[in-house]
């Protein structure tokens, strides 16, 4: 059976994430405070007038090089990164986003405007970028969401593994505050 590594898994999205705000128009990323660092094998990416916390990480650390404190101190257009809408009659209400790495793709960026969730928006986009990646030959799929809390319930995690995808790890997020 082939397996993907831990390691792999982390870089795609790291990479994802890098590509996707430094790849930003210079325009938005001074409006937002964008700042991107590769360092130690990772990435770190800073969003100063980011109102969610989620646009503000480090990613991809301590697989080819060792986390130490020095450490710790994309955009439309790119030829990876495939883009996906819902729509509501002719007004987008979501959208997503497949990164592709050779055999390895990434679903990212997924969400649904409040008013129209809970209608298969985001289920149908997560559909789509799987038919993208079985199309592109990809081997791999890997996504990100937030694991629920006991009794709680997370709609992005259940469409996931709806979706067929498995649980690979549990992965602490440190947000990194300059």
């Amino acid at each position: 059976m082939d397996t993907l590594s831990t390691a792999r898994a982390e870089g795609i999205e790291a990479e994802f994430m890098y590509l996707y705000e430094a790849g930003a128009p210079a325009a938005d990323r001074e409006l937002l405070g964008i700042t991107t660092h590769r360092v130690g094998g990772g990435v770190v990416l800073s969003m100063r007038n980011d109102v969610t916390g989620y646009w503000n990480k480090a990613l991809g650390f301590g697989f080819a090089e060792p986390v130490t404190a020095g450490i710790m101190q994309a955009s439309a257009g790119h030829p990876q990164f495939l883009a996906y809408a819902a729509l509501a009659g002719d007004t987008v209400v979501g959208g997503a986003a497949l990164y592709v790495d050779g055999e390895v793709c990434s679903l990212n960026s997924g969400a649904v405007l409040p008013d129209f969730q809970r209608r298969g928006g985001q289920r149908a986009l997560v559909a789509a970028r799987l038919r993208k990646a079985r199309e592109l030959g990809c081997r791999f799929v890997v996504g990100e969401t937030g694991q629920p809390a006991e009794g709680q319930f997370n709609p992005s995690y259940e469409n996931m593994l709806r979706a067929g995808l498995k649980p690979m790890y549990v992965r602490r997020n440190w947000i990194w505050r300059p």
